[in-house]
């Protein structure tokens, strides 16, 4: 046989061994890439899905208000593979405590597909299955833009005398400022001058209900108490104290709000060292917002007030751009997972 044929003869052996091999690798790459983009679109649904059900969990979604029905609808908006879409295997939502120590809401999600395969028929595999999950959390009333803070100062529990510590009882008597805030001090706060601080009387004050008040006087205080202001307080915002004592009107409206069944409240904390004091108007700057809990009206005969037990605090100092969101998602809600 010459050299000729037996090249030839070898290279249709190489031929019929390697085509084959060849033929297998391709294969599994195309089964192992629809697998991948399978499972990029199955955690891109996971993902969204998280991130619907954590912001109807928190109370912030106009729309919807339970989280499975809010993610279910987010992972069907992110087919996973040529149109296929896929519910939630499982929406957990559940309370979460982030690594300053607050409490927010957290929705985990559990998502089941099967990705298609083609070559891998050969060997009897009809579909693979994928889990993916996904865990998003929203930080709500604490630190960023609470909708329902209540109208009153709060001074910084550590810098009381003494100091109060977390889980200790706090008595709330607002005062009338006269020449000066003083840091230890509780002032009841012009929610109108959110609006607009150098001319607050015009503007009106919106409630979460659709109800508004322009009086900025007894009335406007304690529906700021009893209802939620629609305009959300920030971090570094400047808003007028009021310049009347408002104790018992306080502690009427704390009584309505206690009798309603609330009796936790978010406030925000202010920052003593940047007051504006203009003649009789006083500006105070939200340092931070504290979570109080366990609201009770103290009796005259002891003084008079509202006692408190302090739960949490978030200064706006912990953590760039603390309270800069603003709008519809001026509340952070972010994949932690």
């Amino acid at each position: 046989m010459s050299k000729k044929k037996r090249e030839r003869g070898t290279v249709v052996v190489m031929a019929a061994v390697l085509i084959p091999v060849l033929l297998f690798v391709i294969g599994m790459a195309v089964d192992f890439g629809v697998m991948y983009a399978v499972r990029n679109g199955a955690q891109n649904a996971a993902d969204a899905a998280a991130m619907a059900g954590v912001y109807a969990y928190a109370g912030l979604d106009p729309v919807y208000s339970d989280a499975t029905t809010a993610a279910n609808k987010a992972a069907l908006a992110n087919p996973v593979f040529a149109g296929t879409t896929f519910t939630p295997t499982s929406v957990l939502a559940f309370r979460c405590t982030d690594s300053i120590g607050i409490q927010n809401y957290c929705v985990k999600v559990t998502l089941n597909v099967t990705s298609p395969v083609y070559f891998a028929k050969v060997f009897g595999k009809t579909a693979v299955p994928i889990q993916v999950q996904a865990t998003a959390q929203a930080n709500i009333g604490l630190g960023f833009a609470p909708q329902c803070a209540k109208p009153i100062f709060v001074p910084d529990p550590a810098l009381l005398t003494p100091p109060v510590a977390q889980g200790g009882n706090m008595t709330i008597r607002p005062t009338n400022p006269n020449n000066a805030l003083v840091p230890s001090q509780y002032y009841s706060l012009d929610f109108t001058s959110i609006l607009n601080p150098d001319n607050p009387k015009p503007d009106p004050v919106v409630f979460s209900d659709g109800s508004t008040s322009q009086n900025s006087g007894v009335p406007t205080y304690t529906d700021a108490w009893t209802k939620c202001v629609a305009t959300a307080v920030r971090c570094g915002q400047k808003i007028n104290v009021q310049t009347g004592n408002m104790g018992t009107n306080t502690d009427n409206a704390v009584q309505q709000l206690i009798q309603s069944g609330v009796t936790t409240v978010i406030a925000p904390i202010w920052d003593p060292n940047t007051t504006v004091v203009s003649g009789n108007t006083y500006q105070a700057t939200v340092a931070g917002f504290i979570q109080m809990s366990n609201l009770a009206i103290i009796p005259k005969a002891n003084g008079g007030g509202v006692s408190a037990t302090y739960v949490q605090k978030l200064l706006c100092s912990v953590g760039g751009g603390v309270g800069s969101e603003t709008g519809s998602y001026n509340t952070p809600v972010r994949l932690v997972q």
